[in-house]
């Protein structure tokens, strides 16, 4: 068995007068050293082959170690730093030391680098004595290049939908303003002349004549037609919109469609200012207003409305507010999430794609005031 041998040598008058010798089995100690020894091995294999950078510095910004096969993206070979100071070797990234010095100062840090053109995901954390004080840091970094890089690829994928989007919506509109134009100029008009020639034919019948009546009949129904056209113009779009403006356009259309075909009492109020928008902009305000009225018209159970539209030289803003029954939300991202309806969201991210954005205000039984703010300079 292996054996540890101490010899003392007792002397007296520099004679020796005794020898002691101690043997002692070290049998237990040298196991411990052997898997000591292979712990350590097996750890050095670990952070070797390990694709993330695993390291440690002390706490004067001495390399201790530096391991890992993603030390390869910075130029580096396993071990290559230890000695060198992470504070000359990475001077050029101020923000990376601050967040190091927070773990030499106790803290456990998380933080996204860019190094070298590799975006890093990085961990330090405190490196204590047995008496609890700080001698340095232990960090661990991940490479994440990839998924940043697949992050902008979605990212600018989102704003490209979302910029056929709304290209899609001002199109839609567009056709839509087509379509209401040749009702109001065609059909109505048609229409319109049709009831003029019958009301002459009138004229010219007798009274006494059953052709009167039927006339009468007929100028009714071209009446009640002219008024389903003019109430699908509207339902499609405001011709005032680009004959008057914007404030006309909801003007019109909270009276028409509201207040007549509903029965609430509306009201809109307008600081007459002139607004610059360009003919896009305004469609797509058009159509918020329009959406946020048939919500209020669906689902509010609103007697009255009030629309208002302010400007100043900085932006534009639209209130719609009713006294209806109104809807508790805790914060603007329950209230205007997918899950109280398309509606709302749909109005959101159109507003948000031309800069501007949508706030709600409501609780249950107090009504709802629903406020849109639009960039005038976007």
């Amino acid at each position: 068995f292996p054996t540890d041998l101490t010899i003392s040598k007792y002397k007296v008058n520099n004679e020796v007068i005794s020898i002691t010798g101690i043997m002692r089995d070290i049998t237990g100690r040298n196991e411990a050293e052997k898997k000591l020894r292979a712990s350590e091995e097996k750890f050095k294999t670990l952070v070797t082959r390990n694709e993330e950078i695993i390291y440690m510095i002390a706490k004067d910004g001495t390399f201790l170690l530096s391991e890992g096969k993603g030390l390869a993206k910075l130029g580096l070979k396993p071990g290559q730093v230890v000695g060198e100071s992470v504070f000359e070797l990475y001077k050029e990234y101020p923000h990376m030391l601050t967040e190091m010095r927070r773990a030499f100062n106790g803290e456990t840090v998380t933080v996204e680098e860019k190094v070298n053109g590799n975006y890093f995901r990085n961990w330090y954390t405190p490196h204590k004595d047995h008496e609890g004080n700080v001698i340095g840091l232990l960090g661990l970094s991940i490479n994440i290049t990839e998924r940043k890089q697949a992050e902008t690829k979605l990212k600018t994928y989102q704003e490209r939908l979302k910029t056929l989007a709304s290209q899609s919506i001002i199109a839609e509109e567009k056709e839509r303003s087509r379509i209401a134009a040749d009702l109001h100029d065609n059909i109505g008009q048609t229409l319109a002349f049709a009831r003029i020639q019958v009301a002459r034919a009138k004229k010219i019948a007798t009274k006494e004549d059953k052709l009167t009546t039927i006339l009468d009949e007929v100028s009714q129904s071209l009446l009640d037609t002219i008024q389903e056209t003019k109430d699908l113009v509207f339902d499609l779009s405001s011709p005032l919109l680009h004959e008057i403006g914007l404030g006309a356009a909801i003007s019109n259309w909270l009276e028409e469609q509201v207040g007549r075909k509903n029965s609430i009492m509306v009201n809109f109020v307008h600081n007459d200012k002139e607004l610059s928008l360009n003919a896009d902009m305004k469609l797509i305000l058009f159509r918020n207003v329009r959406e946020l009225l048939c919500n209020v018209i669906k689902h509010a159970q609103a007697t009255e409305v009030v629309v208002s539209l302010t400007s100043n030289e900085e932006e534009l803003v639209i209130i719609v507010r009713d006294n209806g029954i109104g809807f508790d939300c805790d914060s603007q991202a329950n209230c205007i999430g997918i899950d109280t309806g398309f509606g709302l969201f749909s109005v959101k991210q159109q507003i948000e794609d031309f800069g501007g954005r949508l706030e709600i205000d409501s609780k249950a039984g107090k009504g709802c005031k629903a406020t849109l703010r639009v960039p005038i300079n976007r």
